[in-house]
């Protein structure tokens, strides 16, 4: 169980450097480049029951964006993700921030 655990959470990690965030409507900046933004609020997202672990964090990833977009973000910093250990659920935390 730990494995799967270890596994899912690599894969996630791995998901949050990945070229999928070149299709989030808002831009996917490091801690340092948020230095020089303002933060808006802290936002999350949950998808249950996608075809894939991978279309769970996706889909997760882009709903926590459409809460930032909501709040008058353009950028986002991935704080954390979490899926459950079958897979059938993913929740991503994101900070949201207004940058120039």
């Amino acid at each position: 169980m730990k494995k799967v655990v270890i596994i899912l959470s690599m894969t996630l990690i791995t998901a949050c450097s990945s070229s999928s965030s070149a299709s989030l409507p808002v831009k996917v900046i490091d801690s340092k480049t948020a230095e020089s933004c303002n933060l808006i609020d802290a936002v999350s997202g949950s998808e249950v029951f996608s075809l894939t672990v991978d279309r769970n964090v996706a889909l997760a990833r882009e709903n926590a964006a459409n809460e930032a977009i909501k709040l008058g973000a353009n950028a986002v910093v991935i704080t954390g993700s979490d899926v459950t250990a079958n897979g059938n659920s993913a929740t991503v935390t994101m900070n949201a921030y207004s940058c120039n």
